[in-house]
């Protein structure tokens, strides 16, 4: 296994619900220009990083620095990497010169000849500090390398591209690039390897004589994914046990599985100061719960712990790190995870988070979280699998809209709430309760319109609390059942019955007695239905009848009704 990192990703303080910017007091000290103009977040942050010197860039993780040289662009990243370690370095060229389990060569070429381009010290720490199979392995894509001198080999007459010798005669290089500014790169990291050390640049080029470009690019794959598995990425298929739901009866808050501190390194790279860590302006139950953390020991474990955790929730939803707004978005919902789960566990005591975070590992949390969101919106598979609540099997369609968009969100693989848009992640106990109560009102909607009333035409526009308020109007109006669809006429004789006075349901006796009528038979004392769900199937039916009466109301007593204008009912055109 390759050598360890010790990073803790700025990841983490998007879990624990801050940013990676600086706090107010650092940002008034530096005492920014005023220029005019706005100073992006990543400049402000570059600024109270050189300020604080190679010290403050060393506690950035790989995967951190890797996210602000996006932001900043290569070119005016090199201040930082004048600073950071050679391990830092190395984590970000894990992550940008590789697309899926193939070296991108042109990004490795840019990024190698950036680091040519820093001060010695800097340049050789980072130069050195790669695998020497991928320094090799963009030298062997471009070059032919052969003794300047060798009797027995002679050069070749022409180059296929560039003939380039070495500082000390020793080797003629065949340089094959498409461009002279490919050419200028690969000649300027030759000729500064040389300027570095010599005698490195000799041992480099007589080893990679006879080195296969294939191999070389597979044994730098060996030593990234080793590298990126101890950071917490994995491979998609492994890394989904991160979505494994557990159950409350499958976690104690006192059972020892907390995860461990991080190993000694003596001398640690990306250990950022736990203060810094704490959630700002996030009223989260997880944002608070951290900060009663105020030993430095245990904050320090439990950043290790969240970069783990994050980095590998970003492998299960196959987010790569510089696809930032996607990695945020995954990322918000673990945070809602493990807020649901820790607020769980501590019966939502912000006191006793303390004690769970020692005890508790955070992706059995998390798995909790994620196991009591889902069972929310379980009890509607049944219904949707046998088509009761759509035009057809696991169909919605029959709900009222603003319902199904907000079920199918629940339902979905990686449920949302869709109380706002754009949907959010889950975030609390209260969250899932609303999302609760959106299921009842679902389950209660195919009790009071089962299939058997349902009309032999389910024309676009018809859902089930229309099925049931037709039901009721014609029962009221001595109409057959709803073989057909109500005729445009008994809109007048239904706007008739509204209520002389302001009423809860908006109509009079007449309908009233007909929707008590329809709900004993749908959830009656014989129906099985426990008194809980009676009541709550009255007021379902009252808020739908108090919503046609409001239409029917708002049409002026003696204007024809256009039954196009009147939802909630199954009428002819």
């Amino acid at each position: 296994m390759a050598e360890q990192s010790s990073g803790n990703e700025d990841v983490s303080s998007w879990l624990l619900g801050g940013s990676a910017e600086p706090d107010q007091a650092e940002a008034a000290a530096l005492e920014l220009p005023r220029l005019g103009w706005a100073i992006s977040p990543a400049l402000q942050q570059l600024q109270t990083l050189l300020e604080g010197g190679r010290v403050a860039v060393g506690r950035l993780s790989g995967v951190a620095l890797h996210r602000l040289a996006n932001e900043l662009g290569l070119h005016d990243s090199l201040e930082l990497l004048e600073l950071a370690e050679a391990e830092q370095v190395r984590e970000v060229l894990d992550l940008q010169v590789w697309a899926a389990d193939r070296v991108d060569i042109d990004e490795l070429r840019d990024w190698v000849y950036a680091l040519t381009l820093l001060g010695d010290d800097s340049a050789e720490r980072h130069l050195r500090g790669l695998d020497v199979e991928l320094l090799g392995y963009l030298l062997r894509t471009h070059c032919a390398i052969y003794l300047a001198r060798d009797e027995d080999e002679p050069l070749p007459e022409e180059p296929i591209g560039s003939f380039y010798t070495t500082p000390d005669g020793w080797f003629a290089i065949d340089i094959v690039c498409e461009t002279e500014s490919e050419l200028e790169q690969l000649t300027g990291l030759l000729d500064r390897i040389y300027a570095l050390d010599p005698e490195w640049g000799r041992s480099l080029l007589q080893n990679l004589m006879w080195e296969l470009s294939t191999e070389l690019e597979e044994w730098s794959l060996r030593w990234r994914s080793g590298r990126l598995a101890d950071l917490g990425f994995a491979d998609p298929l492994e890394a989904l046990a991160v979505y494994a739901p557990l159950t409350l009866d499958e976690i104690d808050p006192d059972e020892g599985s907390a995860d461990r501190p991080p190993s000694a390194d003596p001398e640690p790279v990306g250990e950022a100061d736990p203060r810094s860590l704490v959630a700002s302006g996030d009223d989260s139950f997880w944002s608070r719960a951290l900060a009663q953390v105020d030993d430095d020991d245990e904050r320090r474990r439990l950043s290790q712990a969240m970069m783990f955790l994050a980095n590998r929730t970003l492998s299960a939803d196959r987010v790569a790190p510089e696809q930032h707004e996607l990695a945020d978005e995954s990322l918000r919902r673990l945070r809602g995870r493990l807020s649901i789960g820790l607020e769980q566990l501590t019966n939502g005591e912000v006191d006793r988070a303390s004690h769970v975070l020692g005890r508790v590992a955070l992706s059995r949390i998390a798995r909790l979280g994620h196991g009591m969101t889902v069972a929310i919106g379980r009890p509607l598979l049944p219904l949707a699998r046998q088509g009761g609540l759509g035009r057809g099997p696991r169909r919605l369609d029959l709900l009222e809209p603003a319902l199904e968009r907000r079920l199918n969100l629940l339902i979905s693989p990686r449920p949302t709430l869709g109380e706002t848009e754009p949907p959010r992640a889950f975030a609390s106990r209260a969250d899932l309760r609303l999302a609760g109560a959106w299921v009842d009102e679902a389950r209660l909607s195919a009790r009071l319109a089962p299939r058997e009333i349902w009309p032999r035409e389910l024309p676009d526009g018809l859902t089930l609390p229309s099925i049931f308020r037709s039901r009721v109007v014609a029962r009221a109006l001595g109409l057959p059942a709803l073989d057909e669809p109500l005729p445009s006429a008994s809109l007048q004789a239904l706007r008739a019955h509204l209520a002389p006075v302001s009423h809860e349901a908006g109509f009079d006796e007449t309908i009233a007695a007909a929707a008590r009528a329809e709900l004993e038979a749908r959830v009656g004392d014989q129906s099985g239905v426990s008194v809980g769900d009676r009541d709550a199937a009255a007021r379902l039916a009252l808020r739908w009848f108090a919503s046609l009466a409001r239409d029917l109301a708002a049409i002026p007593v003696g204007d024809a009704i256009d039954p196009r204008f009147v939802a909630g009912l199954y009428l002819s055109s």
